[in-house]
């Protein structure tokens, strides 16, 4: 009896039933160049290959592949493969009715590598979607689908099409275990709320922006000048986040385990990044300066020089350009970093589920009408993105118009997920002040905590400093040692001290014990009411007097002495500090 087992869906398993079509048309090829060569296995393979019209060897990025032609697209398999050595065992068997012994394959397929390496032609390649016609993004864009016999999605005119013809294009095989799948009109009658509560810990507008963001990826291969926003989700312990990232992968159609945790070196970002079209990080803390700078040299579009493996001068150029989603609790303190990210903060789950599983299995039921829906909404957004104007200043630009483009499609009127992303960021930036600027968050916290802080700066310093140092403790490190060095820097934190709700001024008129100083709560202006009429009584207009009887002077007329000028100017820090100092020195 025959044993019984489970079996996975292996990474090779895409292109299994296009390999096997491809067998039984090269087998006769491969007999004759067998004959011909004698058993020599290598001279045989690359002179079949070379001879049939429906595939051939190339290089791309330095690294011998297999392509073959599909229906619509080429797939590409790397020589250096499980993949590739199962079909050439399996194409030589059929060929000479046995399978080639294992001490004659390995320096076969070594052979055959370095012969591709010296003589293989450079070609251009895809990884997940690509225009059809580079020179002409208007003309559509090409999806792999994974389909076994070579078909793709054509994205043009705001639909969806699976034509046959073919492109010419090649897309390279990732090892994934996900597909696209559309299903004409499939996604028509699809209720976002069933999705939505898969994603119950983002509110509707957040949820929103995750499909806006989904889309775009789908609607935009690398291109010179494109900028991926990095998503970058972030929210306390127990909220979700990793799941939210599995969720996007899988309804891309990447599978949902391609999270992984953050890489220690540049080198090992661009390793992962050659082995996955979109780059997922878990628990991304203490991010290095290193890292910052690659990952936005990533989404941006760089090429990475090193040394070609065995050898001791030649180098190899390594393209980079890739989405980046992150998850964290906290965020990064790399400015550069944070001013190219798409925020989006989590909250605790409002759907309760057994485990994780549960949502992915209900999600499996659902998932051909929803990448269907997300296809269709493709399509349409990127023939509605020309229409119109985004309301929101980002260095991703594109996503941006992008994000307008998806709520036109969506009948969203009131621009409410363009100001959520607005809102997303500004709370992402401003938390991201907090934590890494210990100087504003040990002020803003003072304020929060005693309120107004009013007097001399000297006054204000000591005071500022006696509190702080019973909240916290200790005083933060550079901690300002003076007043003058106290109000110098809250000069120049002005803009980071009111995005905490903080305010800090000096009375430009000096007083008996000097300028007045101010450190306190931002106050709102006073909303002042019209009280309301009495009975039978009618509002009057406001009347204005008349000013032409008054004896007025020109500004040449006046004559203003010293010290009223002085009272009425507005000094800059520098003086204000100069004169403090003449102050000092005169009581001294």
């Amino acid at each position: 009896m025959a044993m019984k087992v489970n079996l996975t869906t292996n990474q090779t398993g895409v292109n299994e039933a296009h390999l096997s079509k491809l067998i039984i048309r090269l087998h006769p090829i491969i007999r004759a160049f067998l004959l011909k060569c004698g058993g020599d296995l290598s001279s045989a393979i690359y002179e079949a290959i070379c001879k049939a019209d429906f595939c051939m060897f190339a290089l791309y990025r330095g690294k011998p592949y297999f392509i073959f032609e599909g229906e619509m697209i080429n797939k590409m398999v790397l020589i250096d493969s499980p993949e590739f050595s199962g079909f050439i065992g399996r194409l030589i068997k059929l060929a000479q009715g046995k399978a080639p012994a294992s001490r004659a394959m390995k320096p076969a397929l070594e052979n055959l590598k370095n012969e591709v390496i010296l003589d293989g032609a450079v070609i251009e390649a895809a990884e997940f979607n690509s225009y059809l016609n580079a020179a002409f993004p208007n003309e559509g864009v090409i999806l792999d689908s994974k389909d076994q016999n070579g078909r793709a999605l054509l994205l043009r005119d705001g639909v969806v099409a699976s034509d046959n013809s073919p492109t010419g294009l090649t897309f390279i095989h990732k090892p994934a275990k996900g597909k696209l799948t559309y299903i004409p009109s499939g996604g028509d009658n699809l209720k976002l709320e069933n999705l939505h509560d898969l994603f119950s810990n983002l509110n509707r507008n957040q949820f929103y922006l995750v499909l806006a963001y989904i889309t775009f990826i789908l609607a935009h291969p690398r291109s010179q000048g494109l900028t991926y926003p990095m998503l970058y989700v972030y929210g306390s312990a127990g909220t979700g986040k990793t799941t939210v990232v599995k969720l996007i992968t899988k309804l891309l159609g990447l599978g949902q385990d391609t999270v992984k945790t953050l890489p220690k070196s540049e080198r090992d970002l661009v390793a992962i990044a050659a082995n996955h079209y979109i780059l997922c990080f878990d628990n991304v803390a203490n991010i290095s300066n290193e890292l910052s700078n690659a990952f936005c040299n990533v989404v941006t579009g760089a090429t990475v020089t090193a040394r070609t493996l065995h050898t001791n001068t030649d180098t190899t150029d390594i393209e980079t350009h890739q989405p980046i989603i992150m998850t964290a609790i906290t965020l990064p303190r790399q400015y550069d970093l944070t001013t190219r990210a798409a925020f989006i903060h989590t909250s605790k789950p409002t759907k309760s589920y057994k485990n994780e599983n549960e949502i992915f299995q209900l999600l499996d039921t659902m998932l051909p009408e929803v990448q269907s829906w997300l296809l269709d909404t493709t399509a349409k957004t990127m023939k509605n993105v020309v229409d119109v104007e985004s309301i929101i200043d980002h260095r991703a630009a594109s996503y941006t118009q992008w994000v307008a483009g998806f709520e036109k499609t969506l009948g969203i009127e009131d621009q409410s997920v363009q100001k959520c992303f607005m809102k997303e960021t500004e709370e992402g930036l401003n938390q991201q002040t907090a934590e890494h600027n210990p100087f504003i968050t040990s002020i803003a916290g003072a304020v929060e905590e005693f309120g107004e802080f009013t007097g001399t700066p000297t006054e204000v310093h000591k005071a500022l400093s006696s509190y702080i140092q019973s909240l916290e403790m200790r005083l933060p490190i550079g901690w300002p040692a003076n007043a003058n060095a106290m109000s110098i820097k809250l000069n120049n934190s002005v803009e980071l001290l009111a995005k905490q709700g903080v305010e800090w001024f000096v009375d430009a008129k000096r007083g008996t014990k000097g300028r007045k100083a101010t450190l306190r709560p931002t106050l709102l202006p006073e909303k002042k009411e019209t009280p309301p009429l009495f009975d039978n009584q009618e509002l009057k207009p406001t009347t204005l007097h008349d000013a032409s009887d008054l004896d007025l002077l020109q500004d040449s007329e006046l004559e203003w002495t010293k010290t009223e000028l002085e009272d009425t100017s507005i000094e800059d820090d520098e003086f204000i500090q100069l004169c403090e100092d003449i102050e000092t020195n005169a009581r001294i």
